[in-house]
């Protein structure tokens, strides 16, 4: 396999990753979203949401960052 199809496998697949990681922050964020609003933004679960919020968050910013896509 030549190392310009294998670059671009690669690259297609942190794509991906990346696409797949901007629809769970979508998720993750409406779900905090309601949680907070019902319980309260101290809450135990709507920290542990915005804490699992944040982990996903920096893992997003790291492949962003690794493609160069703005």
């Amino acid at each position: 396999m030549s190392q310009g199809l294998t670059e671009g496998v690669y690259r297609k697949q942190k794509m991906l990753k990346k696409k797949y990681l901007e629809n769970e922050i979508k998720k993750i964020r409406n779900e905090m979203i309601k949680v907070g609003m019902v319980n309260g933004l101290n809450d135990k679960n709507t920290i542990q949401l915005s804490q699992h919020l944040d982990r996903v968050l920096n893992e997003y910013e790291q492949k962003r960052s690794m493609l160069s896509i703005k």
